[in-house]
């Protein structure tokens, strides 16, 4: 889950000293969980409980604490998953409970103080309490703790609903609980105040789009990929020492991670002088798209049915299944536009498929590429395959990347910046705003395209295929949005007289 440029997780880590030791109970992905924490902070301790029973009948956070019994016997510090804080956090010192004041109390739990003292603890439905539990507490009668903690689990019966608000209730009977007030607290499990959380530790520089199977975050001076598919992930690391010295340096890497060194510089996207389009351009011509031989037995033509057909098929099938929309024919934007099945079926297999291998990125997008701080040209974020092949590819997809980046513009989108309307009649309308110097930039982008003999309805086709791949990927109104601009930009393309 991420909350600015890192995982909830990093910002509850980075909030204690770096010799803390950590015990981290694990279940549902908690390989993941593992693989992030010790690819990102490899100084420093972590532990981890693997909770076998981590849903279904017995399992609750009473049954997940106690998994951790053996490894907490000194004084220690319960904090939840789900609670970002930035105040200092107090040592376990003496016993206490972390409180919040300000938000509705019925759906937490909660407590009542006297001077510096906690005087009860209730479970949630209080109407009136002093200050809302946040699920962080210092434990130092540990020894009691864990006492208390067996005897309710037994008690209880196994109850799902058990968790360290029983504990601390029946503690605070024999021993003094003091409490600690978070001046900023967010409860990331509660939709609203994730979005506030978000909103607080923003940064304006990084703009990545929401996708279900893969993360990218910031730790310190490093960048951290995350990918669901390993096999993914494998192969991303593998291109580096194909794309060559045009990337970060490469640091670690795990099943479902990788990390490289951040670089210094100005995001693509970010830039302003237009001259730089045909600087970067004439770069990649030498310096990234050099000619490579197909390493598997099949050629270039068939590599290209694989990644622009077949996959677009695939994707679209995809879309309509998730989103339960049927593939028909539409007016969009005032023209009747056939099917996005009828549309890709209708394109002259040889005018995409017959092309020259090359090395390539695989996602030439403006904010993949970096001018640094020395005036060179840096790649991010490059894609792991071209249909199953690591080392070569066609160029024109990267052309294509890039014409669809000076479109569909990451930081508009953010800003939900697109519409897609239907009216009373059936008619579709989208559109999407763009900057004047993502304009401008094109404009001076298919100026080289023409210089350099390259063909521009080619690039117009693959870019509105693109589009269409891309809306089975992202969430809905955004994914909604690509399917109908991708259609409607590929009947025009496929109209275009351009060469």
């Amino acid at each position: 889950m991420r909350i600015g440029v890192k995982p909830a997780i990093s910002h509850i880590i980075e909030n204690y000293p770096v010799d803390t030791k950590f015990v981290i109970t694990v279940g549902y992905f908690g390989d993941h969980v593992r693989q992030y924490l010790e690819i990102a902070y490899p100084h420093r301790y972590f532990e981890f409980i693997e909770v076998v029973k981590y849903q279904g009948p017995g399992s609750s956070l009473l049954y997940s604490l106690l998994q951790a019994e053996k490894s907490l016997q000194e004084p220690f510090i319960f904090h939840a998953s789900d609670t970002i804080v930035f105040d200092e956090i107090p040592e376990p010192k003496i016993n206490w409970i972390g409180g919040f004041q300000g938000l509705a109390t019925s759906s937490y739990a909660s407590f009542d103080v006297l001077g510096i003292y906690t005087t009860s603890i209730y479970s949630k439905g209080n109407l009136k309490p002093d200050y809302i539990y946040i699920g962080l507490s210092g434990v130092f009668d540990y020894k009691e703790f864990w006492i208390i903690a067996n005897e309710i689990i037994i008690n209880k019966n196994f109850s799902s609903e058990l968790g360290d608000v029983e504990i601390l209730q029946e503690l605070i009977k024999t021993k003094k609980i003091n409490f600690f007030e978070a001046k900023q607290w967010f409860d990331i499990g509660n939709v609203d105040r994730l979005n506030e959380a978000r909103v607080k530790v923003c940064d304006d520089n990084i703009h990545i789009l929401e996708k279900l199977d893969e993360n990218i975050f910031k730790i310190n001076k490093t960048i951290i990929k995350f990918f669901y598919d390993a096999t993914i992930c494998g192969n991303r690391v593998k291109r580096m020492s194909y794309i060559g010295n045009s990337l970060p340096k490469l640091l670690a890497h795990t099943k479902n991670f990788y990390k490289y060194e951040y670089v210094d510089g100005l995001l693509f996207s970010k830039v302003r002088n237009k001259k730089c389009i045909n600087l970067l351009l004439d770069w990649a011509l030498c310096n990234l798209w050099t000619p490579c031989l197909v390493e598997s037995k099949r050629n270039i033509y068939d590599l290209c049915n694989d990644f622009y057909f077949k996959k677009t098929i695939k994707r679209l099938a995809q879309f309509t299944n998730n989103l339960g929309i049927v593939d028909k024919t539409d007016t969009i934007n005032n023209p009747k536009i056939p099917s996005a099945k009828d549309l890709i079926e209708s394109i002259d297999l040889n005018s995409l498929c017959v092309s020259k291998s090359t090395h390539y990125h695989g996602d030439f997008i403006l904010d993949n590429i970096l001018l640094t701080n020395t005036n060179q040209f840096c790649l991010i974020d490059w894609r792991q395959d071209f249909g199953g092949e690591l080392q070569a590819g066609d160029m024109y997809y990267d052309l294509a990347k890039f014409s669809h980046s000076l479109v569909v513009n990451h930081e508009l989108v953010e800003k939900h910046l697109y519409e897609t309307v239907q009216g009373l009649d059936s008619k579709i309308t989208v559109n999407i705003h763009r900057l004047q110097s993502s304009v401008e930039f094109e404009y001076e982008y298919f100026r080289w395209i023409d210089k350099n003999g390259y063909n521009k309805r080619k690039i117009l086709i693959l870019r509105s295929l693109i589009w269409i791949n891309m809306a089975a990927l992202h969430e809905r109104s955004f994914a909604i949005f690509l399917y109908y601009f991708g259609r409607y930009n590929l009947y025009n393309a496929l109209k275009s007289n351009e060469v």
